[in-house]
């Protein structure tokens, strides 16, 4: 079963199968040309919330367009990065 958070997601965001066109025109993976800033996406193993393939997926989105992006994937540790030692490598990266 998928955590609580989808279908709260699904209410705030829209649904993929009847709003998909909506949700692309404003998905970050579809806009990384427009990026200006360099990136730092960081990501728990363990993410229940949001699959890791959406980060890596963003990454790659950013690196095939030449923008500067730095991809940390922390080990042992879910979305809200509650290990003390995921929030200093974390902030060591900001």
């Amino acid at each position: 079963k998928r955590p609580w958070v989808f279908d709260r997601l699904k209410e705030m965001v829209g649904d993929p199968d009847k709003d998909g066109a909506a949700i692309d025109a404003v998905s970050p993976v579809l806009l990384a040309d427009r990026f200006r800033a360099p990136v730092l996406l960081v990501h728990g193993e363990e993410d229940l919330v949001v699959p890791s393939q959406h980060s890596t997926r963003m990454a790659d989105a950013l690196r095939e367009r030449g923008k500067p992006v730095d991809y940390i994937r922390i080990k042992g540790d879910d979305h809200g990065l509650v290990e003390n030692e995921s929030r200093r490598q974390s902030m060591r990266a900001v």
